[in-house]
């Protein structure tokens, strides 16, 4: 009999390496296992022998049956033998066995309240993992939209108190522990709230050249395991979604397929012409116009009576809205702004959409309109006092002006995350509704993003300043920013994860023999983030949204503290499965710093300071020597696919990067894009960040 490490992730060997003010760890993990023993004692346990009785009731939506054979499929794993799942509801007299959802097993506890609650219970006659769960919403068209998640995340706590870890979404990158006969401590724990009501943390879809329908499943299956529910799949075996957009939309409900013609005057005048003609660009929309205004009201009644399982329909202009480009420049709309702040366009934005808001409130209030306080309408309005209560906003951090991924949100030393504070306070003053947040993905930046740490820290400071929900989408890039994609997804369900205990557990199930160097590896990783000071110091400074400025940190002594670490790993892994296979995404995301290192370098020795347009004073240094190097990588990063998915990248039919892909790495590493506005020159940049000629 194998003893049940209840709680696995209490496990925690020694960090190394450990940054300021986070202590690791002296105790080996044998030794957390004795006093986790000591305390529990001898409390009383139920002893689950294979092969495992499984029940689930007949009629169980096909959630719950999902979350049955989930269960069933990790306990073949964990306890050797192929489990027995039964729609019968009688247990052998004497035989302890799990009942999954309600009316599996006669006599259990109440089914808890809640679309996402859960509770696991467990008696001297067997388990009962129970999950709440509210009726479908049907639309006109058939579609329906469950809301039935509790159970099959109850199954999920289940397995993770079990030591069950799912780090990539393919079976080789899971850590299902093989234990026999589980030890169960008798007691009911129902679960705690989410973090935020709406979690997101990959964007789904084939979004590299090669995806296989069985990933797309594989990685619908992995973020419904990190319980992800904002844009996901909308396979009934999740149990539904949270049906809430914030998104760029004003094109798709204001159609100038269907509008324009008829109607040029509800689009923006810009340079004496309606529509954007030319531009190739989607028109923005004429705000100030009251027929439009109207027409957009029924719009988004129609698109909520179409599917009425969204409760919030996505109403944010299209993309860009300076005031000297694509907004309207008639006089209804120019009305609207403030005079003290002509270049604001919150006042436009808001303005309509509150007029909207109480248009759609009148007909259906129960329908909320979301957007994002984003580009030119980021800043609160001056000239709108309350948002109206049907209105979700998401502001969003994009830009250094408002983010600093390497310093806690904070830090006095971080402006860009204090102006974003100062934001979040300044919206709760005009909002009548939740904050939500629009993080950023890592559209900049296809390495290594050492936030484990820090990514707690913006989750439990968001929690604490009331948002309700993170729309957080990620890369598939499951190589270099497996750590970053898995803590993100994990830490938005429970912000109070304990991080260092579990960065511990994934050295030791992920890398296995290669858990020691590998832990050295992160760990200098996240101490060389955590210190940094990229950029120097004011709003530009660090690291922004999209991981912009991480490419500063692949410093020559970072590139030579980390080689003999990898070396070691490859050594201890070679033939080695899974283990080496795992090692490979990691790989890749050190071949990108070294090259990043070597391209920086290469700018230092042979770079010609060259003037930069639109900043008098200003100067890159341009290296044909480090377009070179760069085109090298990209030949590279174009094949890293080739065994199993490392980095989301666009490539054309002759196997090549599109020009778009990289499009801000390539600037901010050839031309200094990330920093140029704050570094005159790029040479003394590069030195101060320990970049040496």
């Amino acid at each position: 009999m194998i003893r049940l490490p209840l709680l696995l992730a209490t496990l925690a060997g020694c960090l190394v390496l450990p940054p300021p003010n986070i202590r690791a760890s002296e105790a080996l993990p044998e030794d957390i296992l004795d006093e986790m023993d000591q305390q529990r004692g001898k409390a009383p346990t139920l002893a689950l022998s294979p092969p495992v009785q499984i029940f689930v009731a007949p009629e169980a939506s096909e959630s719950v049956r999902h979350a049955a054979q989930e269960l069933a499929m990790h306990l073949e794993t964990i306890t050797g033998e192929k489990p027995q799942l039964s729609t019968s509801g009688k247990p052998e007299n004497g035989r302890p066995f799990i009942a999954v959802g309600p009316g599996a097993v006669a006599g259990g506890p109440p089914t808890p309240k809640g679309v996402e609650a859960s509770l696991i219970d467990v008696r001297p006659e067997g388990v009962w993992i129970l999950g709440g769960a509210e009726p479908p919403i049907a639309a006109p068209d058939g579609t329906t939209c469950l809301r039935d998640r509790g159970t099959l995340y109850g199954v999920y706590e289940f397995l993770e108190n079990l030591g069950v870890r799912w780090y990539r979404p393919e079976p080789w990158g899971w850590h299902v522990p093989k234990l026999g006969t589980l030890q169960l401590p008798l007691g009911r724990v129902d679960s705690k709230p989410p973090g935020f009501l709406g979690r997101s943390g990959i964007r789904l879809g084939p979004r590299w050249e090669g995806a296989t329908p069985e990933w797309e499943r594989q990685l619908a299956d992995w973020a419904s395991r990190q319980r992800i529910n904002l844009r996901t799949s909308e396979d009934p075996r999740y149990g539904g979604w949270v049906a809430i957009r914030l998104n760029h939309a004003h094109a798709r409900l204001i159609s100038p397929g269907k509008y324009l013609s008829k109607h040029p005057e509800y689009f923006a005048l810009v340079k004496g012409e309606r529509g954007n003609p030319g531009s190739g660009k989607l028109p923005q929309l004429c705000l100030g116009n009251p027929e439009l205004q109207e027409a957009f009201a029924k719009e988004v009644l129609k698109a909520a009576a179409e599917k009425p399982y969204e409760v919030c329909i996505a109403v944010d202009p299209e993309d860009g809205t300076h005031a000297d480009r694509r907004m309207c420049l008639c006089e209804l709309c120019k009305a609207m702004d403030d005079p003290a702040k002509p270049a604001l366009m919150s006042n436009r934005v808001f303005g309509f959409t509150n007029n909207v808001a109480r248009r759609v409130a009148q007909e259906n209030p129960n329908i909320k309109l979301g957007l994002y306080a984003y580009s030119m309408h980021t800043e609160p309005p001056t000239t709108v006092e309350k948002i109206e209560p049907n209105v979700l906003v998401g502001l969003a951090n994009i830009n250094s002006q408002w983010s600093d991924w390497s310093k806690p949100l904070r830090d006095p030393q971080a402006t860009g995350n204090a102006n974003f504070l100062q934001l979040i306070e300044g919206w709760k003053q005009r909002l009548q509704s939740p904050v939500w947040i629009r993080e950023y993905s890592t559209y900049g930046w296809p390495g290594h993003v050492p936030m484990a740490r820090l990514l707690q820290d913006r989750t439990r400071t968001y929690r604490e300043l009331g948002v309700e929900g993170l729309e957080w989408p990620g890369e598939q890039t499951f190589g270099p920013q497996l750590l970053l994609l898995y803590f993100k997804a994990r830490l938005q369900w429970d912000p109070d994860l304990d991080v260092a205990k579990e960065l511990a557990l994934f050295y030791r199930n992920y890398y296995g023999p290669a858990e020691k160097p590998m832990a050295a590896y992160h760990e200098a990783w996240m101490q060389a983030l955590e210190t940094s000071r990229l950029g120097g110091s004011g709003a530009e400074a660090g690291v922004s949204s999209g991981g912009r400025g991480m490419h500063l940190l692949c410093t020559p002594e970072l590139i030579a503290r980390l080689t003999p670490l990898v070396e070691e790993a490859q050594a201890l892994t070679k033939g080695k499965a899974p283990y080496e296979q795992r090692l490979r995404g990691t790989l890749v995301g050190f071949e990108i710093a070294r090259r990043m290192s070597e391209i920086l370098q290469a700018k230092l020795t042979d770079g010609v300071p060259t003037p930069v347009a639109h900043l008098p004073g200003h100067t890159y240094l341009e290296s044909a020597s480090a377009r070179k190097l760069w085109d090298d990588f990209t030949q590279w990063l174009a094949k890293q696919n080739a065994q199993e998915p490392a980095v989301e990248v666009r490539l054309n039919k002759d196997g090549t990067l599109k020009a778009t892909t990289l499009i801000y790495l390539k600037r901010d590493l050839l031309e200094n894009g990330r920093y140029r506005s704050i570094a005159k020159d790029e040479r003394a940049l590069l030195e101060t960040s320990g970049f040496k000629k």
